[in-house]
């Protein structure tokens, strides 16, 4: 391999270090979205994973030596990303039954919730959706909607006060758009 070839891998090293420094400098301004930035940084460090110099202190090959990596071959690797397992359907963790304009849990809500932050604990890897309904008033919808944000919330904040972290908890109020029975309730699943 020439000396020119080697030199490239050295170069190649430095753009990637000084596109993720950017990267971050323009999220922090807020010129660049974080979804787009995180979805760049990925490809970037997937791409770096199939250097040759990967590591913090690593030195340039030196002159006349053979690069291990194919630059086609981990532009082609950067491309495809890694595989991802198939997706798992949702599973119901637990249905939690309100009363009409229900708003506060009590004490059933909580244990059933109690359960369902134990299973999370045990696997941090699982994330949950919050679906919450709530079943109208003569001609105001609009409650509905209301209420079961509320709902979904309140079951939010009491899952964050048993120890789990806000990011793996999404939620939806649905109001009163659930078909079957019971139409005041909040479905705990899995993502």
């Amino acid at each position: 391999m020439s000396e020119v070839s080697a030199l490239g891998e050295y170069s190649r090293r430095h753009a990637y270090k000084a596109s993720r420094k950017r990267g971050k400098k323009l999220v922090r301004k807020g010129l660049l979205g974080v979804t787009f930035a995180v979805a760049v940084l990925y490809v970037l460090s997937a791409s770096a994973q199939d250097m040759p110099w990967k590591g913090q202190n690593a030195q340039p090959p030196a002159a006349g030596t053979a690069v291990a990596a194919d630059p086609a071959a981990a532009a082609t690797t950067a491309a495809a990303g890694p595989a991802q397992p198939a997706p798992t359907p949702p599973e119901l963790l637990g249905r939690l039954a309100f009363d009409k304009d229900q708003v506060i849990l009590d004490d059933r809500q909580r244990q059933e919730l109690d359960k369902i932050a134990t299973r999370l604990r045990a696997n941090p890897a699982l994330r949950i959706m919050i679906d919450s309904y709530a079943s109208p008033r003569e001609g105001q919808a609009s409650d509905a909607r209301r209420i079961s944000v509320k709902r979904a919330v309140a079951l939010r904040k009491y899952l964050i006060t048993k120890g789990l972290v806000q990011e793996r908890i999404s939620v939806r109020a649905l109001g009163d758009t659930v078909a079957d029975e019971p139409k005041d309730r909040a479905d705990v699943m899995t993502l």
